[in-house]
């Protein structure tokens, strides 16, 4: 149950998805974790109802394509190129190869915008404007506590898309100093509604743990009620948080791989499994195309 201190008005506010102050938040977060996962709840399905996307991903190799590279991306949702080249040239070769290499209707993506700001050789709007008319259809994301919004619209200026925003580095304790960043990139860059709030980077020496991240998953959900999806990662944070973070108000689960170790079985591939615990958690799965 709640905490019967808490105001019954703002219980009303937050389940509404109405925009909440510092302190309603600091309130809100007060709460235990059960009680503040069956609000978050309630706010994702008053906003969204009961679907769940998920994006399964054929992601290029280091190592370039293989033989089997038509079978990994016969049931992607995208193709992610990871590796950024050593000059602009030989990265605008990489997109036109996988590009060429890739069904048509199948987008191409690659790299996050500050992977692309810490490459020596990049210069700005004019190498993300060669990107696209390379093929690539948009950048993966771009950490919100690394760029600038206006690095952002850069790229949305470009002709690329933006998947999402993410977290390079782990939040910290205090999450609603952090809703309050989010919420003024997003008011500043409006265009991108989508956020991967859990880091990309968690220290070895102090890891963030379950409990603190479907927190932090559940915050985001109610303190930015803007956002049209909350973000967790599938293969970088493993199917029993991710069903967990479903939840407490995550919306799509990313990163689903392509590639299936055939030893398991058809029961046990990542499909299988993704939309097993999106059912299990109550909830409806639509891959990213059917939701598209």
């Amino acid at each position: 149950m709640m905490r019967p201190e808490l105001d019954a008005d703002l219980l009303t506010r937050a389940r509404q998805g109405q925009v909440l102050s510092a302190d309603d938040l600091r309130q809100i977060e007060q709460l235990d974790v059960l009680s503040l996962g069956m609000l978050a709840d309630e706010v994702r399905r008053a906003r969204r109802g009961s679907a769940v996307t998920f994006r399964r991903v054929a992601t290029v190799p280091a190592a370039g394509l293989g033989a089997d590279w038509a079978e990994q991306t016969s049931g992607a949702d995208e193709v992610r190129l990871t590796h950024v080249g050593d000059t602009l040239d030989a990265t605008l070769d990489a997109v036109r190869t996988i590009r060429a290499a890739t069904p048509a209707p199948l987008p191409v993506w690659g790299f996050s915008l500050e992977q692309l700001t810490r490459t020596p050789w990049f210069s700005g709007r004019r190498d993300l404007e060669a990107l696209a008319l390379a093929g690539l259809a948009g950048l993966v994301d771009a950490a919100a506590d690394v760029v600038t919004p206006a690095q952002v619209s850069d790229v949305l200026a470009s002709g690329l898309g933006l998947g999402m925003l993410s977290v390079e580095q782990p939040v910290g304790a205090d999450r609603v100093a952090f809703l309050e960043r989010m919420r003024q990139f997003l008011e500043a860059e409006s265009r991108v509604q989508t956020l991967a709030p859990l880091p990309r980077q968690v220290p070895v020496a102090a890891p963030t743990t379950g409990y603190q991240d479907v927190r932090l998953v559940a915050m985001v959900t109610i303190g930015l009620p803007s956002l049209a999806h909350v973000v967790v990662d599938w293969q970088q944070y493993g199917p029993k948080l991710a069903q967990v973070a479903l939840t407490f108000g995550a919306t799509l689960i990313d990163n689903v791989s392509t590639v299936d170790d055939p030893a398991l079985g058809r029961r046990r591939t990542h499909l299988e499994d993704v939309r097993r615990n999106i059912t299990a958690a109550g909830l409806t799965p639509a891959s990213h195309l059917d939701a598209a």
